[in-house]
């Protein structure tokens, strides 16, 4: 039970550290930054819904590489 908490709370840190970076660099609007900054604003809001998107991606890149989703995938195509 402690494991699980611990795990917990490190993730909870990990995506206020990812949010709260982003947030900082959003907020570099001079120069060559100024044109970035407001991506960075929006990475910052939605940094949840990124890190889930980014997730689902990495899952399925990494599906498509197991063997017998490749060989059904030779066979379809």
């Amino acid at each position: 039970m402690r494991l699980r908490r611990q795990r917990v709370d490190n993730f909870l840190d990990w995506m206020k550290a990812g949010k709260e970076s982003y947030y900082i660099v959003s907020k570099f609007e001079y120069f060559e930054y100024a044109k970035v900054a407001p991506l960075f604003a929006s990475l910052s809001s939605n940094f949840e819904q990124c890190v889930y998107g980014l997730n689902r991606v990495k899952n399925e890149l990494a599906e498509m590489q197991h063997p017998i989703v490749r060989q059904a995938n030779e066979i379809l195509m």
